[in-house]
């Protein structure tokens, strides 16, 4: 039986209580025409790198049970039209070799998107593309152009032997950063701005400081849009091997956070530190599947929950109250007002 019917029958001794929490809903999401929302859609979580911090569920098992294209892309109207996304950032795993024909079909994904972009800024989709960089060809960039309004690419270092140890040289050969600067470039060509991405572990913690000055003149002169970069504290994934190598206290954090902004102070970006506690707070990650991940107080990361397939969600305050998500932290970390 639909649990919303439950409280219309009369009689019911819950049913005061229940109507009272999805009054309280509508009145802290602010349920009205205007009220809309970002999020963060990991499309796929197939890889063409091996970070070593990185968690993906990418058994085989897991990746088919990944939405087809057709199927994302109605996810993608439902997200847009019922439960009034107005902010999308694309990720993975990574979101470029999404299907079995790449990029044919994150070129199609890019076309079905263009339908949702708008001069009206309360009916405009506005599109962020999370990637490695490494898949992102002229061709793709031009296909990017008025549809994609950002590229977050991660830079955790620049220096080789760290990024080797990281995953993202693949071996001593391989000049990641080298890559994503010549990527960054031909993202200017078009017009689009990029934001760069940092996490910090054990491995790079020592250094970042003091090469965030080299990085962010490298990468300004290779886009001037280049304006934002965001921090990360490594989260434990409960994993003890992964964790023994990556894992840093606040403590750390926070002192690696005072050095870069000495080091960046005075430049044209703007910067972000997002520790531990505000990513287990504003945790609600669209999953390949078509399911949405999110975090109560006492979930560690494997115990993390799971909606139902979101299609099934005709609005915001259902999804809300079935999944008893609080509603304060939401409203905090996930309601979107264009600029």
């Amino acid at each position: 039986m639909n649990k919303f019917r439950i409280i219309q029958i009369t009689g019911n001794p819950i049913e005061g209580s229940c109507r009272h929490r999805l009054t309280d809903i509508k009145r802290k999401l602010k349920m009205h025409d205007d009220q809309i929302y970002k999020g963060y859609y990991m499309i796929t979580a197939r890889c063409n790198l091996s970070c070593s911090y990185c968690i993906l569920e990418n058994a085989p098992h897991q990746l088919k049970q990944e939405l087809s294209l057709l199927q994302k892309m109605e996810l993608i109207s439902h997200l847009y039209h019922n439960l009034k996304f107005r902010s999308l950032t694309i990720s993975g795993g990574e979101a470029l070799i999404i299907g079995k024909s790449v990029p044919s079909d994150f070129l199609q994904l890019l076309k079905f998107l263009k339908q949702f972009k708008s001069d009206d800024t309360q009916k405009n989709l506005q599109i962020k593309l999370y990637t490695n960089g490494i898949y992102v060809t002229e061709t793709i960039a031009v296909a990017m152009q008025g549809i994609i309004d950002e590229v977050s690419i991660n830079i955790d270092s620049s220096n080789d032997e760290t990024l080797l140890l990281i995953g993202r040289n693949k071996n001593k050969k391989d000049k990641y950063f080298l890559k994503v600067v010549e990527v960054i470039k031909v993202l200017s060509s078009q017009g689009i701005k990029v934001k760069l991405h940092t996490v910090v572990s054990t491995l790079n913690y020592q250094n970042i400081a003091l090469e965030v000055r080299a990085i962010y003149e490298t990468v300004k002169n290779a886009n001037p849009m280049f304006k934002q970069w965001k921090f990360y504290q490594y989260m434990s994934y409960d994993d003890i091997v992964v964790d023994e190598k990556h894992q840093i206290d606040i403590e750390i954090f926070e002192s690696v956070q005072k050095e870069i902004e000495e080091n960046l102070s005075g430049l044209d970006v703007d910067i972000h530190f997002k520790s531990n506690q505000e990513m287990n707070q504003s945790l609600f990650n669209i999953l390949a599947t078509g399911i949405a991940q999110y975090r109560l107080p006492e979930n560690t990361w494997t115990t993390t929950l799971r909606t139902e397939n979101l299609l099934s969600y005709k609005s915001m305050e259902q999804l809300i109250e079935r999944n008893k998500i609080d509603v304060d932290l939401f409203n905090a970390y996930h309601s979107y007002s264009p600029i």
